[in-house]
């Protein structure tokens, strides 16, 4: 549900915006992002958390020393490193294609509606019956299975754009805008499915009685993580080309399916509460 609600926020806001931006201009359109954005504080001032049983605490503990403590017992857990390598592992090469292939889009000639069309319309509807499927296999295979199968379909959807950067699509206008569409499709289908899973991984991994910050701390490394991916894939295209990023980011997205392994097999598996 969480990955589909956000991949339905690209379609209306990424895909949208970006059709519309040759019409109202780069500045009108930074305006609307905005104001788009200020409303999404109105549903948010209406939002009230359930009641719960007071904590106790001493009167010389703070807010922000109790949260650090729960932040410090999670990396406590005698799983910690295992579940954040897994994180890592399984997000960097996604991270690292994930902030060029926009380019690679833009490099193939197409326009910005042409972008909107392919990425945020037709791939936004994919990665939502991608986040389903992903929610579905979780439930049907069990965790292991789920998150190897989709660990290894999302370095696929990686490698797919290294196959069409080898060989070019050919053929007439229309021909090679089905093959751009099809590449959009598969690719956000794929990384869908996998961060649903992922996604409800994490959380089978949060203690009873501290899920909001252990499921926080997850998703910050996964937030770090995309940050230094899209950073560095600049640097990486300077400098050895477009196709080598996707060459490096297919690599790197090996090691996923290998650390869903790796965390399978290890002692911290039999302490979490997932694989």
């Amino acid at each position: 549900v969480q990955v589909g609600a956000q991949r339905a926020g690209i379609i209306g806001g990424g895909g949208g915006i970006l059709a519309i931006i040759d019409t109202i201009g780069y500045r009108e359109a930074f305006f609307l992002m905005a104001f788009m954005l200020a409303l999404l504080t109105l549903p948010v001032l209406g939002l009230r958390e359930p009641a719960r049983a007071p904590r106790p605490r001493t009167p010389h503990t703070s807010i922000a020393r109790s949260s650090a403590e729960l932040i410090r017992s999670f990396l406590e857990r005698p799983d910690a490193r295992s579940v954040l390598r897994l994180l890592f592992l399984f997000k960097v090469g996604d991270a690292l294609a994930a902030g060029m292939v926009s380019r690679w889009y833009v490099k193939q000639g197409l326009s910005n509606a042409q972008i909107a069309l392919t990425r945020g319309t037709a791939g936004g509807v994919a990665a939502i019956a991608g986040a389903a499927a992903g929610g579905l296999a979780l439930r049907a295979f069990g965790a292991r299975r789920a998150l190897f199968a989709t660990a290894s379909l999302q370095t696929c959807a990686i490698a797919m754009y290294l196959v069409a950067d080898i060989f070019h699509p050919s053929g007439a206008g229309t021909m090679k805008m089905a093959v751009y569409t099809g590449l959009s499709i598969v690719e956000h289908a794929l990384g869908g499915a996998a961060t649903a899973a992922l996604f409800a991984w994490m959380m089978d991994h949060c203690r009873e009685e501290s899920r909001a910050t252990d499921y926080t701390v997850q998703a910050c490394l996964l937030v770090v993580v995309t940050g230094i991916g899209i950073f560095t894939s600049g640097f990486i295209v300077g400098a050895i080309g477009l196709r080598g990023l996707f060459a490096t980011a297919t690599l790197l997205g090996l090691l996923a399916p290998i650390a869903v392994v790796s965390y399978a097999r290890s002692d911290g598996a039999r302490v979490g509460a997932g694989l």
